[in-house]
């Protein structure tokens, strides 16, 4: 009798392995798709900082269901269109979320109202902050949870911001804002007034690149509307008509004199204002200052421009060319900028002036042996 009940429980055994086996197989999504979807997200979305391509695959029977969400209508195209190449006989079930949901209605742009506004990694106060949007920047949003909007800044970054400090709009706004006569702060601080004169009342404070629609100008001072609607003034010495700016040509000189207008601003990770800024929020505000648009992180900035040589003892460098630290050329986590004469200007505890020459007082050994790279930004 035992060994019949040992016979028995053989063989219940092995068929429940049998059967758990065919419905992992069932369950199991084929490698081809995996590739294909990796391969779609390697073309159109590699770099996470700046693009939404978060997908799953997983397998019901001869089906397997597509879920996630991506932030653009050509990503949903690509990826299907890649899926269906390695699928075969499997059905593909779309469930995919395309940024903005239909929930958020038709107010899926803000502007940015007050000076310096904290991007964070994760939608709570307390999380990492990651980046900072300007005054009168315009914020495409993607999505809301837990109070906070997941929004894209000027140059694509992404990351989490607080209704606190943004004006909801409309597409139809949001190009209003942007096609209507403005004026860049240039000026290291300022603020504007109620009225035009030194005394008044202030409204909001000021930082460089802080944009606000132009309403006229006289005796030194400009009128300008906020992105909340109100009016005041500010002093035309601390800003720029923006169609003057978007005609800079970008010098080395003018280059490194504006980098050197924030000495001493403090670091803070993820600053990329003159409250305070990181080491790429530096170069990324000082370019940008000079009509020069850099991506936001020093990894991302050392895949634009043109290589610049370190051999011969640095002789190929120019005044303006950007230089990359890290602990291996693959990664990157410091940016500078070349002032020439083997010095640099990064911000790193604050934004201060450090060389490359051993024998200078302003020698900064740990940056001279994990200098791993050189690109040149600035136009020939």
């Amino acid at each position: 009798m035992n060994t019949l009940r040992g016979i028995f429980s053989t063989t219940a055994l092995i068929i429940t392995v049998i059967v758990l086996l065919i419905n992992s197989c069932q369950r199991s999504v084929p490698g081809e798709l995996q590739v294909a979807l990796a391969d779609v997200k390697q073309a159109h979305a590699p770099d996470k900082r700046v693009a939404v391509f978060n997908i799953t695959l997983s397998r019901d029977g001869n089906r397997v269901v597509v879920s996630g969400e991506v932030d653009r209508r050509e990503y949903h195209a690509a990826l299907f269109e890649g899926l269906k190449g390695a699928a075969g006989d499997l059905e593909l079930v779309d469930q995919v979320t395309t940024l903005p949901p239909d929930s958020l209605g038709d107010e899926s742009f803000g502007i940015v109202s007050v000076s310096v506004a904290p991007m964070r990694a994760a939608p709570e106060v307390s999380a990492e902050m990651i980046d900072q949007a300007m005054l009168g920047t315009v914020v495409r949003i993607l999505k809301k949870e837990n109070w906070y909007y997941y929004v894209q800044n000027w140059d694509g970054y992404l990351g989490w911001l607080s209704p606190s400090f943004f004006e909801p709009i409309d597409s139809a706004g949001a190009e209003e804002w942007e096609t209507a006569a403005r004026v860049v702060v240039t000026g290291n601080y300022g603020v504007v007034r109620a009225a035009a004169n030194s005394g008044s009342t202030i409204l909001s404070d000021l930082v460089p690149g802080a944009v606000l629609k132009k309403v006229g100008e006289s005796r030194g001072w400009v009128s300008v509307e906020l992105p909340d609607g109100r009016t005041g003034f500010v002093s035309g010495a601390l800003v720029m008509d923006e169609e003057h700016l978007d005609d800079l040509t970008a010098e080395p000189d003018e280059l490194l004199a504006q980098a050197r207008t924030f000495l001493g601003i403090p670091y803070l990770w993820g600053g990329s204002s003159a409250k305070a800024f990181d080491c790429s929020g530096f170069t990324q505000s000082v370019f940008r200052l000079n009509n020069i648009v850099l991506p936001r992180d020093a990894s991302q900035q050392a895949q634009v421009g043109d290589t610049v040589s370190l051999a011969n003892y640095y002789a190929a460098l120019q005044a303006g060319d950007l230089l990359f630290f890290g602990p291996t050329g693959q990664r990157i986590t410091h940016v500078a900028i070349y002032l020439g004469d083997l010095r640099f200007i990064h911000s790193s505890g604050n934004v201060h002036v450090n060389s490359l020459d051993s024998t200078d007082v302003l020698y900064n050994e740990y940056r001279h042996k994990t200098l791993r790279t050189a690109r040149r930004i600035l136009p020939d």
